[in-house]
């Protein structure tokens, strides 16, 4: 009996030994690939993303395995993209020679450029401003005051600060937001106007380059006029020929009052893009046709080159018809008896865009900067510009700009010059 008694015991001894053993291996089993989980997990938290999870099992545990490193990947490649997305930014701003700054809604500074540290700290670079309270870096408190109305909503905020003696800045402010519309911060453009004696300057500039353009035209009607009314022009012809100088003189006064109005509201938000949908087709079409005579006495082949589709934009089809307008008006200009002129429009991702290309001299590298700028007429190559007012371009930024959208000009190879711009599809 006692025999049996100490078998049951050893029995048992065994079968606890033996149970204990195979929950060991089984938890060791379990717990390896956890432990393992939570290294590669901190790896993670910490930067390293080459940290793999080694996956040996068909279980639950491998499945988890391998969704954690699929998250991993999948981590790695948002964080490349958005460390890409914000070089880009960063370097966006840097270019830009207007001062540029951004706060979050705690008044740090979360962007800026060298510009913009320079009004302030001219022995400091935007590095050392990262993160810091606006307050650390102005010394005026006008400056936190208007990013705190941009903080609060309001829009289209501008005033003319004088930092110091012989520094005046003009300050615009708008506020950061969200796609669902929240504000998150605000930014500041400063545009360093160094004195005020440098915005006379430039307003006299402006003044000096309208009043010449009207002198031009006013000059010509006065002594057409002038002769016909003194009898100089005996024969009809020669009066006819007079009257339609004069006529092309006053149609070239109202062509320049409206381009100056018109650029003027758009520079000043005045008029403002009516987005609709239209049909974009429709609207160069209308152009060439009001544009024929001067493509038929120059003996110029048109090309147009569309999808066979609606092409349905969307835009305030008023305004992109005075940019489709200017872009051939200097295509024409610029393009020699008997040459061609190739009109474009492509379809790209959820954008149109509208090309046109001449056969001129192209425009030279010294030009190319300045073909934006009010009343600038370049000298292609050595080709005198057409008599025009130096508006068509810059008024055609404007429109595009207003837009939201791109618009640029570069040389061909060959010969010639090439714009475009971009519209939203439907």
């Amino acid at each position: 009996m006692r025999q049996i008694q100490y078998n049951l015991l050893y029995a048992a001894i065994f079968a606890v030994v033996i149970t204990g053993g195979l929950s060991i291996w089984l938890s060791r089993g379990i717990s390896r690939p956890i432990l393992e989980m939570e290294n590669s997990a901190r790896a993670l938290a910490g930067g390293d993303f080459s940290r793999k999870i080694k996956v040996t099992r068909n279980d639950e545990l491998g499945t988890l395995g391998q969704s954690f490193n699929h998250m991993a990947s999948r981590l790695h490649g948002t964080l490349n993209q958005l460390s890409q997305e914000r070089d880009k930014l960063a370097h966006t701003v840097s270019s830009i020679e207007e001062g540029v700054i951004a706060v979050n809604r705690e008044m740090k500074i979360i962007l800026s450029n060298l510009p913009a540290i320079k009004l302030f700290r001219p022995d400091r670079i935007p590095e050392d401003y990262n993160g810091k309270n606006i307050a650390d870096l102005v010394n005026t408190p006008a400056i936190p005051e208007l990013l705190q109305k941009g903080l609060e909503g309001e829009e289209k905020i501008g005033e003319l600060l004088e930092l110091q003696e012989g520094l005046t800045v003009f300050i615009q402010v708008f506020p950061i937001r969200e796609s669902s519309g929240r504000i998150i911060g605000t930014v500041a453009l400063l545009h360093n106007l160094r004195n005020l004696d440098g915005l006379e300057e430039i307003q006299q500039k402006f003044f000096a380059g309208v009043s010449h353009e009207l002198k031009t035209p006013l000059t010509a009607i006065r002594s057409y006029g002038q002769a016909l009314l003194d009898g100089t022009a005996n024969d009809v012809q020669t009066r006819e020929r007079f009257l339609k100088i004069i006529c092309d003189e006053a149609d070239s006064l109202s062509r320049l009052i409206n381009e100056l109005l018109d650029y003027s509201r758009l520079k000043s938000g005045k008029i403002t893009p009516r987005i609709e949908e239209f049909k974009l087709r429709d609207v160069v079409s209308s152009v060439i046709k009001s544009r024929k005579r001067a493509i038929q006495e120059k003996k110029i082949k048109l090309d147009l080159d569309f999808p066979d589709t609606p092409l349905i934009a969307r835009g305030d089809p008023a305004l992109i018809q005075i940019v489709v307008s200017n872009l051939l008006d200097n295509a024409i200009a610029f393009t020699p008896s008997g040459e061609d002129i190739i009109i474009k429009i492509r379809e790209r991702g959820d954008k149109f865009w509208f090309t046109i290309s001449d056969s001129g001299p192209g425009i030279s590298l010294e030009e190319m900067p300045f073909i934006w700028d009010r009343f600038f007429r370049g000298n292609r190559n050595g080709v005198e510009a057409y008599r025009g007012w130096g508006l068509g371009l810059a008024l055609a930024r404007e429109v595009i700009t207003a837009h939201g959208e791109t618009i640029e000009a570069r040389n061909k190879k060959g010969k010639g010059s090439v714009f475009s711009f971009s519209l939203p599809r439907k």
